[in-house]
């Protein structure tokens, strides 16, 4: 897996944020929003296939953030929602499959070998110019 860019979802306690998966992205981490954090427990819960899953349970000034590694792919529908008092922020990336990069990086090496080699110091030179 390779990151492409950033991915960050606010979910607000009472909301659901549900969408079909158009580029797949990695969640890495769920954070209380610090500055209006309020006491007491928020649980950021996921939706999947219709089943419903506790993700972890955040508390104000005691477990204010959670590292996850939770990856989703192209149409899976999920639903994010916060039980609790406080909004909670999921941060991440998108990613794309290895398989795809490397088959790319093969391409580049094989004409980065072929070049390398036809060119001098001069020419190397030249183009780091």
């Amino acid at each position: 897996m390779k990151v492409q860019g950033f991915w960050g979802l606010q979910v607000v306690p009472g909301k659901t944020y549900t969408q079909v998966v158009t580029a797949p992205f990695r969640v890495a981490l769920a954070a209380i929003n610090g500055d209006n954090a309020e006491e007491g427990r928020s649980v950021l819960s996921i939706t999947v296939e219709k089943k419903k899953f506790a993700l972890c349970t955040l508390i104000h000034e005691k477990l204010p953030q959670q590292t996850m590694d939770l990856t989703f792919v192209e149409g899976e529908e999920v639903s994010f929602s916060v039980s609790g008092p406080n909004t909670i922020h999921l941060t991440g990336n998108y990613t794309f499959d290895d398989e795809d990069d490397e088959s790319m990086e093969e391409d580049g090496d094989a004409t980065e070998d072929e070049d390398d080699s036809e060119m001098d110091e001069d020419d190397k030179n030249e183009m780091l110019k």
